[in-house]
């Protein structure tokens, strides 16, 4: 019963051991080769905002967006005093 237990161990042991083994070589791999210094460059087509540009931006639509409501309500007063 002991080396019956004990084949089935060996051979779960084995089997584990063979499933896992090609990711563990990739990973190795890239760790040691593959790693960049200063990080991986991202490349998009999006153009570099800092947040004083984007707190300016938020402004710049709230002030258009109440020059459009006003321009809105001089027309209701022009047309009420026709």
């Amino acid at each position: 019963m002991r080396r019956l237990l004990f084949s089935l161990c060996l051979l779960f042991v084995t089997v584990l051991v063979y499933a896992q083994s090609p990711f563990v070589g990739n990973v190795a791999t890239y760790h040691f080769n593959g790693t960049a210094a200063n990080g991986v460059k991202i490349k998009t087509n999006m153009p570099f905002t800092n947040g004083l540009q984007i707190q300016q931006q938020k402004e710049h639509e709230a002030v258009l967006h109440r020059l459009k409501d006003l321009e809105a309500e001089m027309k209701q007063i022009k047309a009420a005093n026709k």
